[in-house]
């Protein structure tokens, strides 16, 4: 497993001393910093993202795009990205057991796990592509312009 991103100091040490605790620290890496989270991505099954809010969840965007089924906890901006069962798994918020669950289903359902991976990257593209992106502020300008076309000034 691991971990990538820095986060507050006092977590990470709180979440090392659990894994060295529980006897993990031979499973369990944490990565700090990367530069590369594509291509970390890429390397993995499973993208998750468990959290409290989040206004737009980018790393769970990028996980799909990379072809990770994904995990993420059910709050705003989660949930707007994830739709339960068809491309990715919502956990209800701060409920330890239910991701576990939802991890276990993955990894033990492979063809569960390739299907909602391969309907992610799909959505991930569809929804959030740059060609989407520049299409969507394309049609946004145009619909202003012709609701509110510019004043000409007489002098």
């Amino acid at each position: 497993m691991q971990f990538a991103g820095g986060g507050k100091k006092r977590y990470q040490q709180a979440a090392q001393q659990l894994s060295r605790t529980l006897g993990l620290q031979d499973q369990v890496n944490f990565l700090g910093y990367c530069n590369d989270i594509p291509a970390l991505l890429k390397q993995n099954q499973i993208c998750v993202l468990s959290t409290h809010y989040e206004g737009m969840p980018l790393s769970l965007i990028e996980g799909m795009a990379a072809g990770c089924a994904v995990v993420g906890s059910k709050v705003v901006g989660v949930q707007e990205v994830i739709e339960h069962e068809l491309n990715g798994l919502l956990v209800e918020h701060e409920n330890a057991h239910a991701m576990a669950e939802a991890l276990e289903r993955l990894l033990e359902d492979v063809t569960f796990s390739s299907s909602l991976a391969e309907n992610a990257r799909n959505d991930a593209f569809a929804h959030y592509s740059m060609e989407r992106m520049v299409f969507d502020y394309e049609t946004l300008f145009a619909h202003l312009l012709a609701s509110h076309p510019p004043r000409t000034v007489i002098e």
